[in-house]
């Protein structure tokens, strides 16, 4: 039977398949309807699109299976929560670089703050460790991601496939490392050690610009972590027979 009116533009859990071979579009549906009575199921390889049972067709005939990515925050958190085991390993390694840039970083700032104390006195302005070490968490799993076999497979699996995915890929790759060098340069110590100590506040144009850089930059870095954890997961689904849109 055909399924009520639905909101297509909702996301993947929301486009009409034909998924019956018999009955062609007079028997589509949409997915989440299809999916009423699936557990949320995690294919973690082809075999389980091959032996899954994912319902039939009023006819009697069994639907093909596929898979599709998670639709929104709420479902990535319910296949990270299935995946907590192997989530967890990779949390602790991106907390124990967090830990030790931490504390390099904080052994330069004593460094640093001790040249600028003997220069230009201990009430001198700056902004503080506050946003550099919450920035160096981000980042610490942030480049976890990036050293993973999965995002390898993923780069591998983008730098064959259409060129305009590969410039939009090197443009953000080149947006990140330029934000990530201005926050070094804003709110670490190394400017200081390097090129020495700087008295006064800094101009509030420069101050500006550094903060902007600073949140904008980690919007990007998560958003990055989003979409990237979004790759890791394939949702057991029903498949299109006609058009395939997983």
């Amino acid at each position: 039977a055909v399924c009520g009116l639905v909101d297509d533009a909702l996301g993947p859990a929301d486009f009409r398949l034909a998924p019956c071979g018999a009955c062609g579009r007079g028997g589509a549906a949409h997915r989440r309807c299809l999916e009423k009575e699936l557990p949320l199921t995690l294919a973690r390889s082809p075999e389980d699109l091959r032996e899954a049972d994912v319902g039939a067709c009023a006819c009697g005939r069994p639907f093909a299976a596929a898979a599709r990515r998670p639709d929104g925050p709420r479902e990535l958190l319910a296949c990270i929560a299935r995946d907590r085991r192997r989530v967890a390993g990779v949390a602790l390694r991106a907390a124990a670089k967090a830990l030790a840039a931490g504390v390099t970083v904080a052994a330069l700032e004593r460094r640093a703050a001790s040249a600028k104390a003997l220069r230009c006195g201990a009430s001198s302005y700056s902004f503080g460790p506050a946003p550099l070490r919450a920035w160096l968490v981000l980042w610490s799993f942030l480049l976890t991601a990036v050293r993973s076999r999965a995002f390898s497979d993923l780069l591998s699996a983008l730098w064959s496939g259409q060129r305009e995915h590969v410039r939009l890929y090197l443009r953000v790759y080149a947006y990140h490392v330029a934000s990530a060098a201005g926050v070094v340069v804003s709110f670490s110590p190394l400017p200081s050690l390097l090129l020495g100590p700087r008295c006064g506040r800094a101009p509030h144009a420069w101050a500006a610009l550094a903060w902007t850089n600073l949140v904008v930059g980690s919007a990007a870095s998560a958003a990055s972590l989003y979409l990237f954890a979004k790759s890791n997961y394939a949702i057991l689904t029903v498949g299109d027979h006609g058009d395939a849109r997983l």
